[in-house]
């Protein structure tokens, strides 16, 4: 059953966007589904998390971006002290 549930999660991971809302549609019908009005706050509550997230991962790759240029800037500075006191830089460049 488990090789079964994995080929499941695969097709559907292979869906388009339309395919799978389809999917999703069809799958509220057959349940007790919730109403227009709960929908649409489930809707609006995911849409409210998927921005967070979003904003996070802005956020976190502007970090990311500066400590980059952080590590880059003190690299150099180091390249340059040991060049200047005339030893060999020990690291590939």
């Amino acid at each position: 059953m488990a090789r079964a549930i994995s080929d499941i999660a695969s097709d559907i991971r292979a869906l388009s966007v339309d395919e799978k809302n389809e999917l999703l549609l069809s799958l509220m019908a057959e349940l007790d589904a919730p109403s227009a009005s709960e929908l649409g706050t489930l809707v609006k509550e995911l849409t409210a998390r998927a921005s967070r997230a979003n904003r996070a991962l802005e956020a976190a790759i502007v970090r990311l971006d500066s400590l980059d240029e952080t590590i880059e800037r003190n690299r150099v500075e180091a390249a340059q002290s040991i060049q200047r006191a005339e030893q060999k830089w020990p690291f590939p460049s």
